[in-house]
Order: structure tokens, then sequence, then C-alpha cells
């Protein structure tokens, strides 16, 4: 049992990963959609982007240290999956790019606390995923 999900945590990392990548180009999407987008919220998106990026980072890390690789397939597990089931859900056509920037936040953050309150994770990798829940 300790072995299997021991392998499923690199997965799930995995699909953390893919979750940041999907807000990291949503971010970019809304500053390019707004060709005059007021400086704070280019700014906010440009925060929001860097905090992706650090995110990623430290699951990439996390992914080695439970001796899994990065997933450089689109074979993702529940977590991702249920999260673009989610943001496919989304109606943009009635949406501001702001009001989907926080749809998709909502989302993700449903997805990370899903991985805490439903996977049992060691001390250190549940520490930096509360990490990225509270900061999001």
């Amino acid at each position: 049992m300790l072995w299997k999900l021991q392998k499923k945590i690199p997965q799930i990392l995995n699909d953390l990963i893919a979750i940041n990548k999907e807000r990291i180009l949503d971010y970019q999407q809304a500053i390019e959609a707004a060709s005059n987008v007021n400086k704070e919220l280019f700014t906010t998106y440009s925060r929001l982007i860097n905090q992706s990026l650090t995110f990623n980072e430290e699951l990439k890390k996390l992914i080695y240290l439970h001796n899994g690789e990065l997933n450089h397939t689109n074979n993702y597990s529940e977590i991702y999956n249920n999260w673009v089931q989610e943001r496919a859900a989304t109606p943009t056509t009635d949406y501001t790019k702001l009001q989907s920037c926080e749809h998709y936040r909502k989302i993700t953050l449903k997805a990370y606390n899903s991985i805490l309150n439903n996977i049992q994770l060691d001390f250190y990798t549940k520490e930096i995923i509360t990490q990225h829940t509270e900061a999001l």
C-alpha cells in the first residue's frame, strides 16, 4: 500500500505542475487580451505568473525527492482531469477575463485542497502544498 502511494505522489505533483502551466497561460492571455490593461492589473497578473513558475519549481524538486520523473506526456491523473473538466465548464462568453482568472483560481484551490484532504503525504510535501494553497 505505501509503495503504491509513493508511486502516486509524483503523478499528483505532475498534475499540479500541469495546472500551474495552464494558470500561466491564462494570465498571459489575460494580459494580451487587455491591450489597455491598467498597471495594477498587469502587475497582479505578472505576480500570479511568477507565483505559478515558483510553485512549479518547488513541485519539480518534490517529484525528484519522491524518486519520480517529470511528466512529458499528456497522461495525467484524476486531479488534473477533474480540474480540466471544471475549467471547460466555465461559461467564458459571460465572463470577463478577470472573472475567468478568478474562477480558475478557485478550481485550482479546489484541486490543491483535494490533495491535502484525500492523499496521505509526507510532512515536507504536505507543507509545500499547504503553502501553495494558502498563497492561492
